[in-house]
């Protein structure tokens, strides 16, 4: 079996036409562009494609193309008359042909001499132990499922091999907004940010240095190239000894001697939390309106850290607060929410001021625990009250009665609403007059309008 660093034999040599065909004509645009050192560790390569499909199948005939060596194809689909429209597979010779068989021959038509392997299962967590990510130079994720896709993610960075992995480009017609990036940088792509989420549950992190991030240890990615010559003393004894140890780049790190000591590898530890805080904030008797209220978020010492208004549904959102290691000596943390005070005399103010306890645990992989702890009933809650402002207006009338002297409260007279119902009822007096009682308005209410207009009908009951 193939394994990965491994060389192989190029292809047969041949003559066609006249003209020399082989390895070294075939890609040799590729080592025009590249070198002939990276060419030959394409050669050397061996790289895993998950998922031989729209985005896979490009991928596996480009890396053919540019000369990799070795492939591991894993997919368990079928090619189907629905992949015709985009996937490069996809011809009507090889609907319901397995993906992975269809890929396999593209490959060896493209270059007799690759190796590839066939794995023609989907790759999940509950088979993951079936791969050895070790044996790979690079990782291709082109599946379609989360688990799958942050299970590759991480077994990729255990073993210490780099991988690329597609997010969602289905729909999409702008191939110029496509881009390559961390996946910590990316935006706007809804699966991206599931991934970006997930992964930093699980503590995974390219750090883009050589390094990586896995559950708050950042690893060394350092590969060391060391040489042992063995030599024949020519009496009857040979003798082995070390060359410099060389990193990736070929940069000596160390001696001469086999020392322990020349192959460094220097990991860190760091964990991070963090804290949300959101108040609740009710206004009794009134209208809330957006951006009506304030609030502020201060340290132990009274300096102010953040200051937010409310919305129009009363919530009250500070920004987060990111806790790191060196943060841990100083756990506990205090903080004190208050309303600031406004200047409306038709309202009163809540004046509580709420403490709030932050404490931190390390939890070994790298998440810290955040746990606050809030007095006055443990949630952040200010209830204000609109004050009575209220008005009042008297609405009456004047009763004529031809042919003879009005009698007092003789006629009766309604006042109702616009929907009808009676408000009040009322008589004349002696002189044709009839007043009904004062009615009351109160600024609750115009329910947060500048006005209001309030019809009534006056009409005589007979």
């Amino acid at each position: 079996m193939y394994k990965r660093g491994e060389k192989r034999d190029t292809i047969t040599k041949s003559e066609k036409g006249g003209e020399f065909f082989g390895l070294e004509n075939q890609f040799i645009r590729t080592q025009i562009l590249l070198g002939q050192e990276a060419r030959e560790k394409l050669g050397r390569s061996k790289v895993a494609v998950f998922g031989v499909g729209g985005v896979g199948g490009y991928v596996a005939e480009a890396l053919a193309r540019c000369g990799v060596g070795a492939f591991e194809l894993i997919d368990r689909d079928q090619v189907s008359v629905s992949n015709l429209n985009r996937q490069i597979i996809a011809t009507w010779s090889t609907v319901g042909m397995d993906k992975t068989e269809a890929m396999a021959r593209r490959i060896h038509d493209i270059n007799p001499g690759a190796q590839v392997a066939q794995r023609k299962c989907f790759y999940l967590p509950e088979t993951a132990d079936q791969f050895d990510f070790t044996q790979y130079d690079y990782v291709v994720d082109a599946v379609d499922t989360v688990t799958a896709k942050i299970e590759i993610i991480m077994q990729a960075q255990r073993a210490g091999v780099p991988v690329i992995s597609s997010m969602g480009a289905g729909n999409k017609m702008d191939p110029s907004k496509f881009e390559a990036a961390d996946i910590y940088k990316t935006s706007v792509d809804p699966l991206a940010r599931v991934m970006r989420r997930e992964l930093k549950k699980r503590g995974v992190k390219d750090n883009g240095d050589g390094t990586y991030l896995y559950k708050g240890y950042t690893y060394d990615g350092t590969v060391y190239t060391v040489d042992v010559q063995v030599t024949d003393n020519g009496d009857g004894t040979i003798t082995a000894e070390t060359a410099k140890a060389a990193d990736a780049s070929g940069t000596p790190e160390g001696g001469e001697t086999p020392a322990s000591a020349s192959y460094k590898f220097t990991n860190a530890y760091d964990a991070d939390g963090t804290l949300k805080l959101d108040a609740e904030k009710v206004f009794k008797n009134g209208t809330l309106h957006g951006g009506e209220f304030t609030f502020k978020l201060m340290d132990a010492d009274g300096e102010e850290l953040q200051s937010k208004t409310n919305d129009a549904a009363g919530n009250v959102s500070f920004n987060l607060i990111t806790y790191s290691m060196k943060d841990l000596k100083n756990s506990p943390f205090t903080y004190t929410v208050m309303e600031v005070p406004g200047t409306r005399t038709d309202v009163k103010y809540d004046a509580t001021v709420y403490t709030v306890t932050v404490e931190l645990k390390d939890n070994g992989d790298g998440t810290l625990e955040v746990t606050k702890t809030v007095d006055n009933g443990g949630e952040l809650k200010f209830v204000n009250e609109q004050l009575n402002v209220e008005t009042t207006v008297t609405i009456g009338g004047e009763k004529v009665l031809k042919g003879r002297k009005l009698k007092e409260g003789e006629f009766k007279f309604v006042l109702a609403d616009e929907n009808g119902k009676w408000v009040d009822t009322a008589t004349n007096d002696a002189s044709g007059n009839f007043t009904f009682k004062p009615i009351t308005y109160k600024l609750f209410d115009l329910k947060g309008e500048k006005s209001k207009v309030y019809t009534y009908g006056i009409s005589e009951v007979k």
